[in-house]
């Protein structure tokens, strides 16, 4: 099953739709045709973290991926008037941008109708290394539009918009921020690109998921993580994490051993959907890719 496409208006409800670059009544540029990019979506994202009137918003057949999805899940926690969200014919998208945007709704209390149709989920993707979990992806985006969730929305922390770490980027800081978010109840995205984060930092960040049951995605690209940190962030989702729902790993310093702990955590883990290692080591042995893959899409 699809999800439901949404209807073609309604009466009395601010809408954005694909048009002629002017900006609807509340305030979010309606998108050139087929000009949309994820650079774009981002203000878009910006803009309704402020918006309190739109109701509606189509942004069928344009260019976005899975970043800009990410970035439309970032608004969709905090936003409270988005009833229809239309991402139709927007192949880049896939399993990873549909992960994202359930790791939104998990908490979002406004949204009725998402289309994702012809999104390229379960389309697999280029290198042979990002391992998705499209059924179960979609299956939980049609359980959460069935059944509204009552929860208040959850935020996200970002060392680039929400709340910048500054000087003390890297285990350090990393450490630290982890010993705040240990019990915290609210931070749902936690976003630590480019950060300067090695083993010391992600063994904390560890430690923090075994007690905190809140963060959906984590994304830990760009960064200096190896095996050891890798294997600690494996013993906590078999330990007691069963909240995170998707890791992003790329860029970073992960051999096959770190990979074989993570793949085998998967088998007692039934959360994560999503998890990239797309610039790692491990990720020139196609065998192991295709084995985390196997375990997402089982």
């Amino acid at each position: 099953d699809q999800p439901r496409r949404s209807p073609p208006g309604r009466p009395g409800g601010d809408q954005a739709r694909r048009g002629a670059g002017e900006e609807s009544h509340g305030g979010v540029p309606e998108p050139e045709e087929r000009d949309v990019t994820d650079e774009a979506v981002g203000k878009i994202g910006d803009m309704l973290l402020r918006n309190a009137k739109l109701a509606e918003l189509h942004l069928d057949s344009n260019r976005i991926t899975a970043e800009g999805a990410a970035a439309l899940s970032t608004a969709l926690i905090t936003n409270e008037t988005l009833a229809v969200l239309t991402l139709n014919d927007n192949r880049g998208v896939g399993d990873r941008g549909v992960v994202y945007l359930i790791g939104a709704l998990e908490h979002n209390t406004a949204l009725r109708t998402l289309g994702v149709e012809r999104c390229g989920v379960n389309e697999g993707g280029s290198g042979g290394s990002k391992a998705s979990g499209s059924r179960k992806a979609v299956n939980r985006l049609e359980q959460i539009l069935r059944v509204a969730p009552r929860e208040a929305p959850r935020r996200r922390l970002s060392r680039h918009r929400d709340r910048p770490l500054g000087a003390q980027d890297g285990d350090k800081g990393a450490i630290r921020l982890a010993e705040a978010l240990a019990d915290n109840t609210q931070v749902r995205q936690l976003w630590l690109r480019g950060c300067n984060v090695g083993d010391p930092g992600a063994r904390a960040l560890a430690s923090c998921l075994e007690q905190n049951m809140a963060v959906v995605d984590l994304f830990l690209g760009n960064n200096s993580i190896g095996d050891t940190g890798l294997v600690a962030i494996s013993d906590a989702l078999v330990s007691s994490n069963l909240t995170l729902v998707s890791l992003e790993m790329n860029d970073n310093r992960v051999e096959e051993s770190g990979l074989d702990a993570f793949v085998q955590a998967l088998e007692k883990n039934t959360s994560v959907l999503v998890a990239s290692f797309d610039g790692n080591p491990c990720a020139m042995d196609s065998g192991k890719i295709e084995s985390l893959q196997a375990m997402l899409t089982a």
